[in-house]
């Protein structure tokens, strides 16, 4: 048996469930992403990242902060 695949699926299930969106109401997610010299990479990143949180149902905002050398 696949054993990460039930899991995989496991978890999809609770997050499409009402009772996981019911969780969610009033909770506000911030995300901190630490950046130096990749931008490429965050620009990938964040549009990824957020069109999953969205498809989730999740408040959130993102913070990119930039790393001193």
């Amino acid at each position: 048996p696949d054993v990460d695949g039930r899991l995989v699926a496991e978890r999809q299930r609770w997050l499409d469930s009402d009772a996981w969106r019911r969780r969610q109401e009033g909770q506000h997610l911030a995300v901190l992403v630490p950046y130096r010299d990749r931008a490429d990479d965050l620009a990938e990143f964040v549009p990824a990242l957020s069109e999953h949180l969205e498809r989730l149902g999740v408040s959130f905002d993102v913070y990119v902060i930039e790393q001193q050398a």
